[in-house]
């Protein structure tokens, strides 16, 4: 069978979407219960809205799989296509789908953005362990008639993923590592040099350290995460606006911190704050 990963995004699903969808990826792109020439985010995100969904940055608003055919297969792409159209019907009938067959890489493989927030009910979707084995036993039963050779994925095979990612994953979380993984990966294969790696990995809104050995990176999902369990929205702004408004200042800071402006600007606010750290520290020794 074609192999098959799902992880839950507790982001917009603008990103995602977006990702699977780009004309240099996709060569079919098709939807489930969506209109096709509309905004299929904005469509997700007006289904949300109708049951007051999408409210909680800790909400599941969206899950991903991905479908990858044995490359013995030789699957070709509208072949994977049909697939993955007819899984997301049977596996996900009457939910929102957004289903995306790319050739980029040396395996076909299919993408499906399946809206949590079910259209008719308004209930979220969940996928326990036992659930998401029956979703790869389906991907088995479907592949069949597809062509597909099977795989015995209750074998003990690599993985990549922690023991933590895995946990996560299946108890309906998302693994922004996996998702950063990703996007490394693409940079790797399609960057010719630093300077487009680094901006290929800004488009996804990762950000790049670099030291004298190694890159470090930051994943906007692992940043937003930590936040929300630092502090509390308390603004009144539903957290959905924050975000969009986050991503769409994200392209003009990124452009300003690369310039000597903007690196000046960075290192005048860490003297600040330090200096502020500082007073903050020899007050409360005062009042002891």
């Amino acid at each position: 069978m074609p192999l098959l990963k799902g992880t839950a995004g507790k982001a917009m699903p603008d990103m995602a979407i977006g990702y699977i969808t780009r004309k240099d990826k996709a060569k079919y792109i098709d939807v489930q219960n969506l209109f096709i020439d509309e905004d299929y985010s904005a469509q997700f995100k007006e289904t949300a809205a109708r049951f007051g969904k999408y409210t909680d940055y800790d909400e599941r608003k969206y899950y991903h799989f991905k479908l990858s055919p044995d490359r013995a297969d030789h699957a070709d792409p509208f072949r994977v296509q049909e697939y993955a159209k007819a899984y997301a019907e049977k596996a996900f009938p009457d939910c929102e789908c957004v289903i995306a067959t790319h050739t980029d890489t040396k395996t076909v493989h299919a993408h499906i953005i399946v809206n949590a927030v079910h259209p008719l009910t308004g209930r979220k979707l969940r996928f326990t362990e036992s659930k998401y084995t029956k979703l790869k036993d389906m991907a088995n039963e479907i592949g069949r008639k597809f062509g597909f050779s099977e795989l015995d994925f209750r074998k003990k095979a690599q993985n990549k993923r922690t023991a933590e990612e895995t946990h996560i994953i299946l108890k309906g979380g998302t693994s922004w590592k996996e998702d950063l993984r990703e996007v490394i990966e693409e940079g790797k294969r399609t960057a010719t040099c630093e300077s487009e790696f680094i901006a290929h990995l800004a488009k996804y809104g990762v950000s790049v350290t670099r030291n004298k050995t190694e890159y470090s990176y930051l994943h906007p999902e692992c940043y937003r995460a930590k936040m929300s369990r630092k502090k509390k929205n308390t603004t009144g702004i539903p957290d959905y606006e924050i975000d969009s408004l986050a991503r769409a200042l994200l392209p003009a800071i990124q452009s300003l911190f690369e310039t000597e402006e903007g690196q000046r600007e960075f290192e005048e606010w860490k003297a600040e704050r330090q200096k502020r750290q500082l007073n903050t520290k020899l007050n409360k020794k005062e009042s002891c």
